[in-house]
């Protein structure tokens, strides 16, 4: 909510902090938090709205489906308004994006310090050694990795 008690959206905040003068002048940094709305908006399928995504996919086979099935659907998708404004962010202020969603929207935006607090579709953690990370080129995760 903005301090004149309107409520507005990721693209019209960020918006409204970049060419607000007196907050540019007392806010040094900024921390963004987001979730499954930003990236929607660029036709990425959310996991729990009525339409959800994770009723369909039970076993290990199915679960490396499913985050094929993202992998492929994010190939196709690019950052949207939102992703483009919270960037903006970095040419006035020291800026940190936390983020719930597993895709590289931020990043392809030119965000430069993202954190994923539920990993990154396009990298593969090892259940065996937690510290081995390996990324996966293009969309497909075999069944057997």
């Amino acid at each position: 909510m903005g301090r004149d008690g309107n409520v507005f959206g990721p693209v019209c905040a960020a918006e409204r902090i970049q060419t607000d003068h007196a907050m540019k002048e007392s806010v040094k940094k900024i921390v963004v938090f987001t979730g499954a709305g930003v990236s929607a908006d660029s036709g990425l399928s959310t996991f729990r709205d009525a339409d959800g995504l994770w009723d369909k996919y039970r076993n290990r086979e199915k679960v490396v489906e499913f985050y094929n099935i993202r992998r492929r659907e994010l190939l196709g998708c690019s950052p949207n308004a939102g992703h483009e404004a919270i960037r903006r962010l970095e040419d006035h202020f020291d800026v940190d994006v936390i983020t719930q969603n597993i895709d590289d929207l931020h990043e392809r935006a030119g965000s430069s310090r993202v954190l994923h607090l539920h990993g990154e579709l396009r990298k593969l953690r090892s259940s065996i050694d937690e510290s081995l990370i390996v990324p996966i080129d293009g969309w497909e995760q075999k069944p057997d990795q």
